[in-house]
């Protein structure tokens, strides 16, 4: 058929173009957007993922697998990432967490359905309390997004 796409096509872009465009029309300056420039910003993201997962392999002590750690950690680190630093911070313990607490005079959190009393009274694992590391692998994350675009060609 060689009117109609089919899945032999090589894509240009491997992002949903429909979550980059509800992203661009989340800001409130964004009225109207072309094909080219969802295009560009969809291209500049994926350079921009593949960029900081690179940057972050090189530091990683595990080759095998990437960690939210390590990329925190570039994020920290790579003065070029200073505008995504406060929503990726590195993972630390909740003791940590309680100690910068005290330290800025600020009341401690829980998020648990725990009272402060029950947590007080429990003896812990600091383990217990990491901060949460995604576990879903780039790979899992691009299956999902072919399988959204395969729905929507379904259509």
């Amino acid at each position: 058929m060689a009117g109609r796409k089919g899945k032999r096509e090589k894509k240009l872009v491997k992002l949903p173009e429909s979550r980059i465009k509800t992203i661009m029309k989340s800001s409130p300056e964004v009225e109207n957007i072309g094909k080219e420039a969802l295009f560009l910003v969809n291209k500049a993201t994926e350079f921009f993922i593949h960029y900081l997962a690179k940057s972050a392999h090189a530091i990683s002590s595990n080759k095998q697998e990437l960690c939210y750690s390590d990329v925190a950690e570039i994020v920290q680190t790579n003065e070029i990432m200073s505008f995504i630093k406060e929503i990726m911070p590195r993972t630390i313990t909740f003791s940590q967490y309680k100690e910068l607490m005290v330290a800025k005079g600020l009341p401690i959190e829980y998020e648990s359905s725990e009272s402060e009393s029950d947590v007080k009274g429990r003896k812990s694992n600091e383990e217990d309390f990491d901060y949460f590391e995604p576990e879903q692998s780039y790979e899992d994350s691009e299956n999902v997004f072919e399988m959204e675009d395969e729905i929507k060609e379904s259509k």
